[in-house]
C-alpha cells in the first residue's frame, strides 16, 4: 500500500567447502511499479543505485556452509 515499508530479504549461503571472504551479492529489483519504492536502510553493508535499481551488499566473511541474512527497508511512495 502506499506509504507503507517493506521489509526485503535474502538468504546468501557458502556451499563451498572453504571460507568465502569479500562476498559482494547483487540484486536488480525489476518486479513491477519498482519506480516507487524507495530505498530507506539495511541491516547489512548495503547501497542502492537508484537509476539501475541495483542493491549491492558486501559480507566480510561467511564460514563454510555458512548462511548470512541481508534484510533491507524501502518505502512505497504516497
Amino acid at each position: 500500500a502506499r506509504g507503507e515499508t517493506l521489509v526485503y530479504g535474502l538468504e546468501i549461503k557458502n556451499n563451498g567447502e572453504g571460507k568465502a571472504k569479500k562476498v559482494l551479492v547483487t540484486d536488480v529489483l525489476t518486479g513491477q511499479n519498482q519506480n516507487l519504492l524507495t530505498f530507506l536502510d539495511s541491516e547489512s553493508k548495503c547501497t542502492f543505485d537508484y537509476p539501475s535499481k541495483k542493491l549491492t551488499c558486501t559480507i566480510d566473511n561467511m564460514d563454510s556452509e555458512g548462511v548470512v541474512n541481508i534484510k533491507f527497508r524501502a518505502k512505497v511512495a504516497q
